[in-house]
């Protein structure tokens, strides 16, 4: 069980909820936040350097997400949509919406 949470996690490889939910496809950086721990040109180079190490597991880099946190009802209780590559919701927000305490990075070092 991951950082207490027990709920289920889907992924959508046809695409079908990707093009509903209205995801971007982008290679934008738009929305680089704070939590960006890196610049851009040091993100391309490890990006690239996985890619490399893992040929045949990256997906479309075009391709971009979100974060979705939907109830039993299909009631939509959170949702972001990823502006760019460096726009994703805070993990610490999306635990908070499921009532999972946050987690301190610094202190993981």
């Amino acid at each position: 069980m991951l950082l207490g949470f027990s709920g289920e996690v889907f992924s959508d490889e046809t695409r079908v909820v990707y093009q509903a939910l209205g995801l971007k496809y982008t290679l934008s950086t738009q929305g680089a936040g704070a939590q960006s721990k890196s610049s851009m040109a040091s993100g391309i180079l490890k990006s690239t350097w996985w890619t490399l190490k893992n040929a045949g597991l990256q997906g479309d880099v075009k391709q971009q997400g979100g974060a979705f946190i939907i109830n039993t009802d299909g009631e939509v209780l959170f949702g972001h949509q990823d502006a760019g590559s460096q726009d994703h919701t805070a993990i610490n927000i999306l635990l908070e919406k499921i009532g999972v305490a946050p987690v301190n990075f610094k202190a993981s070092k």
